[in-house]
């Protein structure tokens, strides 16, 4: 069960948490996929795996920012990991989980560097019983990190940043390991990224 409802304009998809069951993942703008006509428009997809390396922050009443485990928690059988790379521009597609739900970012690539992210969404979540009580919260993620020399792999340190009207903010770092595959998404990857976070 997807956990956010969302009250930003390009949102896609309204969602409630469900904090005893499956937790809030950060949305994106449909507004990241590139028409299939632009030449830079090819996503070569990628083998990823990921790690949780930190979650901080204080307990907001139901409210837990990851999915599918703790700190520690790897996941490796993901849908692919889509990358479009023109110029000094870089757009990654990215799998929500096991949940063909791919979320965007978008940055800059300077030689073998590379940083990018998704603008602040306003959401709301409510917990288990509480379908009306909703409470906001503002989500903003980002990814950064290097390819290999030849093209082949990459490492990253991706982070969410959820942050709540009394100023409190919590926060999930999760590290990237990715390996390319030679093949294209197909139009299906293509056309689905929506706003449905990284549980």
């Amino acid at each position: 069960m997807k956990s956010l409802t969302s009250a930003a304009p390009l949102v896609l998809a309204l969602m409630v948490a469900n904090c005893e069951d499956r937790l809030p993942a950060p949305p994106t703008a449909p507004t990241l996929i590139p028409s299939e006509s632009s030449p830079a428009a090819k996503w070569v997809t990628w083998k990823l795996v990921t790690t949780v390396t930190s979650i901080g922050g204080p307990r907001i009443n139901c409210f837990r920012p990851y999915d599918y485990g703790d700190v520690g928690t790897t996941l490796r059988d993901l849908p692919p990991l889509g990358i479009t790379r023109s110029a000094e521009s870089i757009r990654f597609l990215v799998p929500d989980g096991w949940w063909n739900d791919p979320y965007a970012y978008v940055g800059t690539v300077v030689g073998e560097d590379f940083t990018a992210a998704s603008p602040s969404f306003d959401l709301s979540y409510a917990c288990d019983g509480t379908p009306f009580a909703r409470s906001p919260v503002v989500w903003r993620g980002q990814v950064s990190g290097r390819f290999s020399s030849n093209g082949s792999s990459l490492t990253a340190a991706e982070v969410w940043w959820w942050k709540f009207p009394t100023g409190n903010e919590v926060t999930v770092h999760i590290d990237w390991t990715a390996t390319r595959q030679d093949d294209l998404l197909d139009q299906s990857q293509r056309g689905t990224a929506r706003v449905a976070p990284p549980a």
